[in-house]
């Protein structure tokens, strides 16, 4: 006569399977809400807590008409983008890094460009440089690029420059369409920086 321990033995591995599948359940929910919590403390539209990210950066004088709008916060970085509310095309970017990161200012210029681009979904502009010149923002000497390019039909102006931020190396990009391009406002602006 056959003894009972095979079905025992197929009982206890359906008990394991069973245990198993739930714990992974159980990890794919945890997984769910920390990530889904970590997206939504990532990306801010709440204008106190925007304001709040901008403080930290750096204190300035906001361009009249605009306003910081949105904030990301990452354990590595803090990044804020201003627009205009008159239908201006011309957008205000600022992205510290905290910490060493061990990037270059250009490595840093070149996230900040890949950030802008995610975010606003207006890649593919060929930015060429058109310029360089020397300012000082927060009494620091910095080397501003200017770029131009087109995409979709639309000629975009580009400055950027890294500089000192509250909390670490901070890049500074400003861009916008030719047409709307306010010379006097964005130098104001960044002379404000302080």
């Amino acid at each position: 006569m056959e003894t009972p321990k095979p079905a025992n033995k197929n009982r206890t591995i359906w008990i394991i399977v069973g245990v198993a599948a739930v714990l992974c359940i159980i990890a794919c929910a945890v997984t769910f809400l920390v990530v889904g919590k970590m997206g939504s403390d990532m990306f801010n539209m709440n204008p106190e807590d925007v304001q709040a990210v901008s403080d930290t950066i750096a204190q300035y004088d906001m361009p009249p008409g605009y306003k910081p709008v949105m904030s990301m916060s990452l354990p590595s970085m803090y990044d804020i983008v201003a627009l205009s509310g008159d239908n201006s095309s011309m957008m205000i970017m600022l992205m510290q890094f905290t910490g060493n990161l061990g990037m270059t200012e250009e490595q840093m210029q070149e996230q900040v460009r890949q950030s802008f681009e995610q975010q606003s979904g207006q890649g593919g502009a060929q930015m060429q440089v058109v310029e360089t010149r020397e300012d000082t923002i927060r009494g620091q000497k910095v080397t501003i690029t200017v770029s131009e390019g087109t995409g979709e039909g639309v000629t975009l102006r580009q400055w950027m420059t890294v500089f000192a931020g509250n909390g670490g190396p901070t890049v500074l990009m400003i861009q916008g369409s030719t047409s709307d391009w306010d010379e006097t406002l964005i130098t104001n602006f960044i002379h404000s920086i302080r």
